[in-house]
């Protein structure tokens, strides 16, 4: 039979989102097929990530870099690129089945090449489309002469693919409008586990009781403080804000995380705070620090991803206010669900609305409500299911 090998630049479940959603599908693969391989560049922290005797682990040492700087984060893949290319090829045999994700960007260039020599399939994890999502973060322009180059060089990767697994139902649509056949891109959503996250008592988040927040109603952005975020929006939102009984706290890293910190010093007035990032392990006191979560992506976001942070602020049983378009996945999600209130991205003024009338919500109306949904639609076994079945129909064993 067909190996499986999973080369991906994050595979622990600990180290991000991506890291977490990759590891439970090299466990759940494994445990499957009784066997799979995992290619992934090494860290000095641990030697090994996965317990399991069904789980082969490639590491390879591999250069760090700040991906927060553009021609660092560029040197820093492409030696990146090295380390899987040469574990690619000494390991894996025609018919074998590769799985990625599309980070790094330069990896997903070349698996094609690498497929055409060595005869595997290829699956890859859609998080993000390129090379629309560079766009929004300034990379490229779409009026710029090389962007239709660049547009032809990923749908023709994105054709080279036996399979594209998809995280969202707007994501769907555009890739679906880049290959010759539509049936290979298969739409599976980003989950949480319920065993790791799941409500617990408001009142024994520290930072509430910290900042004196207990009697606020506090809006929560919980994860990578990002250029695709949206973060200026909502930094603006919270200038226009009236009401003293919304609170703002920002918890995670990112690029805007001095942004964050310029505006909270500079505004003591707003009931706002930057909390940093803090281990995974503690995300339910994270998530318990919130009554809304703000899950938010920049203009142009459309189709070019789905921020994970919504699963797992679902499983913690919080309402959502998402910042984003109409028809964005996570949108969809509250208008079909009623677990929340959906706001158009770059409008302050809108949002500052929107934010006025959750303050005289009844929350308390809500509980149970996201938890309810999540379990219906977004455990971890129902995507994990769902993804198994279409990797073994890769395989050739008909699960689909």
């Amino acid at each position: 039979m067909s190996k499986v090998f999973i080369v991906s630049e994050y595979v622990g479940a600990h180290q991000n989102s991506t890291g977490f959603f990759w590891s439970k599908i090299v466990n759940k693969i494994g445990a499957e097929l009784g066997g799979v391989t995992v290619i992934y560049p090494g860290t000095d922290e641990r030697s090994s990530f996965f317990e399991s005797p069904k789980v082969k682990e490639v590491a390879f040492t591999s250069l760090k870099f700040n991906k927060n700087k553009l021609l660092l984060r560029v040197v820093g893949q492409f030696c990146q690129v090295m380390g899987f290319c040469w574990h690619i090829l000494r390991n894996v045999k025609r018919n074998d089945v590769v799985l990625s994700g599309t980070n790094p960007a330069l990896l997903l260039m070349v698996i094609p090449l690498l497929k055409l020599i060595k005869g595997f399939k290829w699956g890859v994890l859609v998080h993000d489309v390129f090379p629309e999502n560079l766009i929004p973060a300034g990379i490229i322009k779409a009026s710029s002469p090389v962007y239709p180059v660049i547009n032809r060089l990923f749908s023709s990767i994105y054709n080279s693919a036996e399979l594209l697994i998809v995280i969202g139902r707007d994501m769907q649509e555009l890739v679906v409008g880049k290959v010759s056949k539509p049936s290979k891109v298969v739409f599976v959503p980003n989950w949480a586990d319920e065993k790791e996250v799941f409500p617990v008592p408001r009142h024994t988040a520290p930072f509430l009781k910290e900042l004196g927040w207990q009697e606020k109603v506090v809006f929560q952005f919980f994860g990578n403080i990002g250029r695709l975020q949206g973060i200026e929006n909502i930094l603006e939102t919270i200038a226009l804000v009236e009401d003293d009984r919304a609170a703002f706290i920002f918890i995670g890293d990112g690029a805007l995380v001095a942004k964050v910190k310029e505006f909270v010093k500079n505004n003591p007035q707003k009931n706002v705070a930057y909390a940093g990032s803090i281990p995974l392990k503690d995300k339910n006191q994270g998530l318990a620090a919130g009554d809304v979560a703000l899950i938010t992506l920049e203009k142009g976001m459309l189709g070019l991803g789905v921020p994970s942070k919504a699963y797992f602020s679902l499983a913690a049983d919080k309402p959502l206010l998402a910042v984003m378009d109409d028809d964005a996945e996570i949108s969809r999600v509250i208008r079909e669900n009623g677990v929340g209130w959906q706001c158009k991205p770059a409008d302050p003024r809108a949002l500052a609305d929107v934010i006025a009338t959750i303050c005289n919500a009844d929350l308390v109306a809500l509980t149970g409500c996201s938890l309810a949904v999540f379990r219906e639609n977004y455990a971890e076994d129902l995507a994990l299911n769902k993804f198994y079945a279409n990797v073994a129909n890769l395989i050739g064993m008909n699960k689909v």
